[in-house]
């Protein structure tokens, strides 16, 4: 709803740190190659035209910290929806023979999403208070 906050989050099974299981080439010398990916945060667009939201680490649950408020309904939009994106920049490092590799590198998941907002109004009903 308009104005009432709106908790952002990730989801169940995404981690923050990502192990990948080693991969061995056999050989003279033989090669081991292990890779960690590690993500900070997610950067939230909402689609509604204000700065994007930046939330700390990876909550798979709504948090009171990862939040953004609509000051207007999605009603004007295509298919009255908002269309907006979550974007998590993974840093990856890796291995070799378990020696860091001096160049690590980032990669980049951004999924879009859709959702409507709308807004509500209040009926006041009788006349309340006293008083004549």
């Amino acid at each position: 709803l308009v104005n009432l906050d709106t908790w952002m989050s990730v989801g169940p099974g995404i981690q923050a740190t990502i192990n990948a299981d080693p991969i061995s080439v056999p050989g003279p010398p033989p090669i081991a190659i292990a890779a960690m990916a590690v993500a900070s945060g997610v950067e939230w667009n909402m689609g509604d035209g204000t700065e994007a939201v930046w939330c700390e680490g990876l909550a798979p649950a709504p948090t009171a910290d990862c939040k953004h408020i609509y000051t207007q309904s999605s009603a004007g939009q295509n298919r009255g929806q908002f269309a907006g994106t979550a974007t998590i920049v993974w840093h990856v490092t890796y291995t070799i023979n378990t020696v860091l590799a001096p160049d690590a590198f980032d990669v980049v998941r951004q999924d879009a999403f859709n959702l409507e907002v709308a807004e509500g109004q209040a009926i006041v009903l009788g006349q309340g208070g006293g008083g004549g």
